[in-house]
């Protein structure tokens, strides 16, 4: 009989499996507010490490399971940001300026 830890562990285990098999080439991307401790929402975390902020996850194109990026490697989570900056900018879609070379 698994315990509820047990069940939570494997939940857990499954996104970091899935995390080293993500392609940042082709990754889906995106974000959403949730615990900053506890991205998953799988803990019972006591009031005082309650904390919400924008936290960041990826999938396979289409897939079923998203993974928190600091789940990911660290060169993935890296290059994901990179590639998608506009997507995850704060607010939602923030354009950069236009960049113009100074004349000399």
């Amino acid at each position: 009989m698994q315990t509820e830890f047990d069940e939570i562990q494997k939940y857990l285990d499954d996104r970091k499996r899935e995390a080293v098999t993500i392609d940042p080439q082709t990754a889906e991307v995106t974000w959403w507010y949730a615990e900053t401790l506890d991205p998953y929402g799988v803990h019972d975390l006591p009031p005082e490490a309650q904390q919400v902020g924008r936290e960041y996850f990826a999938r396979h194109p289409g897939g079923a399971i998203w993974v928190w990026f600091g789940d990911l490697p660290d060169v993935t989570s890296t290059e994901l940001m990179e590639r998608h900056r506009r997507e995850l900018a704060f607010p939602a879609g923030l354009q950069e300026p236009d960049r113009q070379v100074p004349k000399e």
